[in-house]
């Protein structure tokens, strides 16, 4: 679903400064269960998935950004919403047959037109990227923002750190966390 013509992502970004919580979620085998299913099932499965995604992405106050194959581009406010809804969608995709790796990061953009610029875009979607199987990931400045917005929420999240990762496009090693 796009944007509203009426609508302006750069008004909304004002609010928080130019600030927020981008998040990339991905099909994890999209490609393997499109070859087993065919394309019929499969494109059943997932507009049940994107669903499911607009209705957390609602009740979340998101905004989808970018809708491609079976990836979504959502931005939130805060860290907290976005966390939930990732947390709804990995437990429930919309289809028992789908699983999704999601990417959360919180950082500075620009609206252009209707999309999202800036690094942190790039960034974000590496974040997403690396999600193996089913998981989440946030950024290392995601899991901050996270323990300011809701201390209790960060402190119940059961993380395990990587500090090794190397993104292309980006100095040195990055620190993830994966919430399990």
């Amino acid at each position: 679903m796009p944007i509203k013509t009426d609508f302006s992502l750069q008004k909304w970004l004002e609010k928080s400064s130019g600030f927020a919580c981008l998040v990339f979620t991905d099909v994890v085998g999209s490609t393997s269960l499109l070859s087993e299913i065919g394309t019929v099932l499969y494109t059943d499965y997932r507009k049940a998935h994107q669903d499911r995604a607009n209705q957390l992405r609602r009740k979340f106050s998101g905004i989808l950004i970018d809708q491609t194959g079976d990836s979504l581009f959502i931005v939130f406010h805060s860290v907290m919403k976005a966390y939930a809804f990732a947390v709804g969608l990995f437990g429930n995709p919309g289809n028992d047959n789908i699983k999704v790796r999601i990417g959360i990061h919180f950082g500075k953009v620009t609206a252009d037109g209707r999309a999202l610029a800036g690094k942190s875009v790039h960034y974000a979607a590496r974040v997403m990227q690396q999600g193996e199987g089913a998981e989440i990931w946030l950024s290392d400045s995601a899991k901050s923002s996270l323990e300011k917005e809701s201390p209790g929420l960060a402190e119940s999240i059961k993380w395990s750190r990587d500090e090794e990762c190397v993104f292309k496009g980006f100095d040195g090693k990055q620190k993830l966390w994966c919430a399990t």
